[in-house]
């Protein structure tokens, strides 16, 4: 049996059990440390959208790369 992992995060969660993962709660909490993120500026939400729309623009040139 393996040993459990303890893990200690920031937020004051902590990880001592292997098994199944709570899906929703692990979205949630990921959902809440991002906004903290954003609101004390360790995020810088300007720099995302960039990178997002580059993101978009190089997948609209495979797609067309294909039609062809």
């Amino acid at each position: 049996m393996e040993k459990p992992r303890r893990t200690y995060r920031s937020n004051g969660m902590i990880v001592t059990e292997i098994g199944e993962l709570n899906c929703k709660l692990f979205a949630e909490t990921l959902i809440e440390i991002v906004r903290r993120k954003i609101r004390n500026g360790e995020i810088d939400i300007n720099k995302y959208k960039e990178i997002s729309k580059a993101e978009d623009s190089s997948a609209n040139k495979e797609v067309k790369a294909s039609d062809c």
